[in-house]
């Protein structure tokens, strides 16, 4: 995440851009980065150099490509899956609602899919599942 996302962006940008998306929200909190909090520190602490640029071409394939997203994940959101697959001609993105980053450790549904997708890449594995994977109630009090 450091030398393909920090070097090309600054702690200033972030800020501005968390401002401008949540304008209530306080200045301490929006300085952080969603999931890694503190990213700009670790890099600057390792050295992590800048990654080629080429990081950030799309890829082009016609591999199968099962993409597995959670609606709540912060580090790499559905919309991410979403710009992947445009460039995969075999590719299916599966969003899992109320979930994060890790849909593997959170969900039976994930698991069962991805072998499923392991076994039989060409299609024909189920998702069916996934139908019963419901965003956990948010209450308030």
């Amino acid at each position: 995440m450091g030398g393909e996302q920090t070097a090309f962006t600054d702690r200033e940008r972030v800020a501005a851009t968390a401002k401008r998306v949540l304008p209530d929200f306080p200045d301490p909190v929006l300085s952080l980065v969603p999931q890694a909090a503190r990213i700009f520190d670790d890099c600057d602490v390792w050295d992590v150099p800048a990654s080629d640029t080429r990081v950030h071409e799309p890829t082009a394939s016609d591999v199968p490509a099962l993409l597995l997203t959670g609606s709540l994940d912060a580090v790499t959101p559905p919309s991410q899956a979403r710009t992947a697959v445009e460039t995969l001609s075999r590719s299916e993105v599966l969003e899992f609602p109320g979930l994060g980053h890790d849909v593997l450790q959170s969900s039976d549904c994930a698991p069962a899919v991805t072998v499923g997708f392991l076994e039989n890449p060409a299609g024909g594995y189920h998702t069916s599942c996934l139908a019963r994977v419901q965003m956990p109630a948010f209450t308030t009090g």
